[in-house]
C-alpha cells in the first residue's frame, strides 16, 4: 500500500510539473459542455475506476488533474469535495473489485457468498445516488455547515 500510495505521489508531482491539469482542463472545457455534463462525466470515471483501485490511490493520481477541471467548471469545490467522497463510497461497493465487498464477505466467512454480499450493499448504493441526487439539486445541503463556521 505505501508503495502503491508513494507511486500516486510522484505521478501526481510529474503530472503538475508538465502541467497536464492545465492542459486537460482547457482540452475538456474546449468541448464546451454543460457543467452538469462534466460532473456526470466525471463520476461515472470515478465509479468505473472504483471497480479496479481503491480510494487513496485514485485521489492521489487522478484528483490533481480533476479539481482544476471541477474550478473551471464553476463548482464550489468544498461541494464536489463531498461529492467525491460519497462517489467513492460507491465506488468500493461496485462488482467486479469492489474493496469493500470482499472484506464484508470475509467478516460472514464461509456463510455469506459474494452474490448475497452484492445484493445486501445494493440499497445502500441506492440511497448513495440519490444523495447525490439531493446534493446536484440543493448543493446548499452541503454547504451548510461550511458556511456556518466562516
Amino acid at each position: 500500500l505505501g508503495l502503491l500510495l508513494s507511486a500516486g505521489v510522484r505521478v501526481g508531482f510529474v503530472l503538475t510539473y508538465y502541467r497536464v491539469p492545465q492542459q486537460f482542463t482547457d482540452l475538456f472545457l474546449s468541448f464546451e459542455l454543460s457543467p452538469y455534463t462534466v460532473l456526470a462525466i466525471v463520476l461515472v470515471f470515478y465509479i468505473v475506476l472504483g471497480m479496479f483501485l481503491e480510494p487513496v490511490s485514485m485521489t492521489f493520481i487522478t484528483l490533481p488533474t480533476i479539481y482544476p477541471l471541477m474550478d473551471a467548471a464553476g463548482f464550489d469545490l468544498i461541494w464536489f469535495g463531498v461529492v467525491y467522497t460519497i462517489t467513492m463510497e460507491i465506488a468500493v461497493l461496485t462488482p467486479p473489485v469492489g474493496l469493500n465487498l470482499y472484506v464484508i464477505q470475509a467478516i460472514g466467512r464461509e456463510q455469506v457468498s459474494i452474490g448475497d454480499v452484492i445484493m445486501g450493499c445494493l440499497p445502500f448504493i441506492a440511497a448513495m445516488i440519490l444523495l447525490i441526487s439531493i446534493l446536484i439539486l440543493s448543493p446548499d445541503v452541503a454547504l451548510w455547515l461550511p458556511e456556518q463556521m466562516r
